[in-house]
């Protein structure tokens, strides 16, 4: 069935056991990043994915002349980074934390792995 409210559907977040668990299982590590700093960068290599544990990240955009705009905002629960998972060999859209996120990155070949074992 459709959902037709005007709430926007949010992923359900990862339990302190879920992450603990995931975190060992997958080699990722746990990363604090401070407002204004860069998770993924425009033209960076994507090789890696990063859930948000907790906070906000940014979607920007920049322009050739260099005007730069947000266009998206991914919160608790949600993934940042999935170009990795298409093949795409680097980020087109840079990525930072609004005001201060935590996040749990993991490189590419563990969510490959993951998804092998998983139906």
């Amino acid at each position: 069935m459709q959902n037709l409210s005007k709430e926007p559907v949010r992923p359900r977040a990862l339990s302190r056991e879920e992450l603990r668990i995931f975190e060992k299982e997958s080699g990722a590590t746990r990363q604090n990043a401070p407002a204004k700093t860069q998770i993924f960068g425009q033209g960076q290599a994507a090789d890696a994915i990063s859930y948000i544990i907790k906070g906000k990240v940014q979607i920007t955009v920049v322009s050739k002349q260099g005007r730069g705009g947000m266009v998206g905002l991914v919160s608790e629960g949600g993934f940042v980074g999935e170009a990795c998972l298409t093949g795409q060999p680097s980020i087109s859209i840079p990525q930072q934390p609004s005001p201060t996120a935590s996040c749990l990155r993991f490189p590419s070949n563990a969510c490959s792995r993951s998804s092998k074992r998983t139906p």
